[in-house]
């Protein structure tokens, strides 16, 4: 595996909240392994029309409710903000940041776990990376 879009697109089958600001995105199987989004070391707004949640005002898991994602079809950086933006096929977009600057630059911003044998994962010094566990 190359590259994380290699990977995409797959279908969400759940949305968690963790601990503090953190969420978990559950994605279908490959090959029999769970494979799961962990978005943590950052600040996001998930964002769909008018309903907005972000990292700052996240409450409990009812606030995750009006989101529906169906599949996860592109994860990229936006090269002027230096954001990173992952795609839903419903038009839900999920956009992080170090916004408030509270990271440091070796801060993962997420990791996509696919079961125990790869890892992909993003942070602003180290950039996209994708390695077997």
């Amino acid at each position: 595996m190359k590259n994380i879009n290699e990977t995409l697109p797959r279908k969400v089958i759940g949305l968690r909240k963790g601990e503090g600001s953190f969420i978990f995105i559950d994605l279908e199987q490959e090959k029999g392994a769970e494979v799961s989004l962990w978005v943590y070391m950052c600040d996001w707004t998930l964002r769909k029309e008018e309903i907005v949640v972000t990292s700052e005002n996240i409450g409990d898991m009812s606030d995750l409710s009006g989101f529906f994602l169906g599949e996860m079809i592109l994860i990229r950086k936006d090269e002027g903000s230096g954001k990173i933006k992952i795609n839903f096929s419903t038009g839900v977009k999920l956009v992080l940041s170090n916004e408030e600057g509270f990271y440091s630059g070796d801060d993962d911003y997420f990791m996509i776990f696919f079961g125990d044998a790869w890892v992909a994962k993003y942070s602003e010094q180290n950039g996209f990376s994708v390695k077997r566990q």
